[in-house]
């Protein structure tokens, strides 16, 4: 499962990773907005305190 959140509206979902990440927010439906959030794995790799 992929997760992505919404860079207007802060809103976080969850999609189904043979599933492109769609191009608007399901919430707002700002188009442009949505990225995918980083796994924990790589937020600790990109941090100093790894």
């Amino acid at each position: 499962m992929g997760k992505f959140t919404c860079n207007r509206c802060r809103y976080k979902f969850t999609m189904k990773l043979k599933d492109k990440p769609p191009l608007t927010c399901p919430n707002c439906g700002k188009q442009g907005t949505v990225s995918p959030l980083p796994d924990a794995d790589k937020i600790i790799k990109d941090s100093d305190l790894y």
